[in-house]
């Protein structure tokens, strides 16, 4: 992005300074007209001047150099028609993870040190990332717990490669590698963020003998992952005492996984749990319509009403009633799905609605020896 410092609204003369955010450098644009200032509001209206304009760049050795700064009338040159932008819970770290685990190259990242928007190139394809928060209601489908419904297709060299390496560092297969009727072998995998990526690798030609009924076509695929069972129940609860800690920040397992592994560990050495005790974690904010700044999470345990709170902790009453218990049985990372499942399904069968107070997550085994397909998982929503 390409932005303009004028000090008039006409200039006589037919240059302006820019300064060009991605590359840190001044450059002297010559125009074959004079120029308003309203025109360099948008950046793009510059390529009604001429399709390639002399661009003097000034570089941090104080030597000029000539170089030609190509231009289209609707679009930079160096931008394909189409460019996916998706939207993360940290893009320092996503844009980290994409360039080790899928091999693209970042072109861009503003301010570089910390930045809120990048630019990554895969092949001739270029996709942005954007942060959460701020200016920008939207979020990932990891934060706001709902499944994106458009998944990426892109080509690579060898498709089992690549699945290898995306699982190995903590993407969720969705469909392991197979080859297709139209030539592709092809995988899917869910990355950190909760975005579905297909890569492909062309292996043949279209085939239509090997081509699948329509009843087979509209089946639905057996995802790769070991599916995740839920139920529902109602139960009456007591008030919970709670001793905790709070996390404020999105409510992902990469955000939340250290910061629980910590509080367990001050748990330990105080010795606030015995027998009856319950590990849960209360969610105080939706993350719909909170921005991933601002979520509250606090990480407790429930204890009797003798046990003193510890210095540097806090407590609060989870108040008594009935509770909607939706037990789900599988990784931490299918929580978000669960939730998502909850409001789209299990409330509208259930017909009851829900209490104003937050509701809190119940962790029945511990994931340092539990397989992840095994791990359970108490969902309490508080009724009326």
């Amino acid at each position: 992005m390409i932005h303009a410092s004028l000090d008039s609204d006409l200039f006589a003369s037919n240059t302006v300074t820019l300064f060009c955010l991605n590359e840190h450098r001044s450059r002297d644009v010559s125009c074959n007209r004079a120029v308003k200032k309203s025109d360099i509001c948008c950046p793009l209206l510059l390529t009604e001047y001429s399709n390639s304009v002399k661009i003097k760049t000034v570089q941090n050795t104080n030597k000029t150099a000539a170089m030609e700064f190509p231009m289209t009338h609707h679009k930079p040159d160096d931008c394909p028609y189409l460019m996916p932008h998706l939207v993360v819970t940290d893009v320092k770290q996503a844009m980290d993870w994409y360039e080790q685990v899928f091999g693209m190259t970042c072109r861009m990242a503003i301010p570089p040190q910390a930045p809120v928007h990048a630019e990554l190139v895969w092949q001739d394809m270029v996709i942005m990332i954007g942060q959460a928060g701020g200016t920008n209601p939207s979020k990932s489908p990891v934060a706001s717990g709902v499944a994106c419904p458009m998944g990426l297709y892109l080509y690579c060299e060898d498709v089992d490669a690549l699945y290898k390496r995306a699982l190995e560092h903590g993407a969720k297969s969705q469909l392991e590698p197979v080859e297709m009727f139209w030539g592709d072998r092809m995988c899917t995998v869910k990355d950190p963020q909760g975005y579905d990526w297909t890569f492909a690798t062309k292996v043949g030609e279209f085939d239509p003998s090997k081509m699948p009924t329509p009843e087979q076509m509209h089946a639905e695929i057996e995802p790769a992952t070991k599916p995740v069972h839920r139920s529902v129940t109602v139960k009456t609860l007591p008030d919970l005492r709670v001793i905790y800690d709070r996390h404020i920040g999105a409510y992902t397992p990469s955000n939340l996984g250290p910061f629980y592994k910590q509080f367990m560990s001050k748990v330990g050495q105080l010795g606030l749990m015995d027998s009856q005790s319950m590990v849960i974690g209360i969610c105080q904010d939706d993350p719909r319509d909170t921005p991933d700044d601002q979520c509250r999470f606090d990480a407790g345990v429930t204890v009797n009403s003798d046990h003193p709170c510890p210095d540097g902790l806090q407590e609060q009453v989870m108040p008594g009633g009935d509770y909607a218990i939706i037990v789900h049985k599988g990784p931490y990372e299918g929580l978000a799905e669960t939730w998502q499942w909850i409001g789209e399904v299990a409330f509208h069968n259930l017909g009851r609605e829900c209490r104003d107070q937050p509701p809190f997550e119940n962790y029945l085994n511990n994931p340092a020896d539990t397989a992840p397909e095994d791990l359970l998982t108490e969902i309490c929503i508080p009724l009326y």
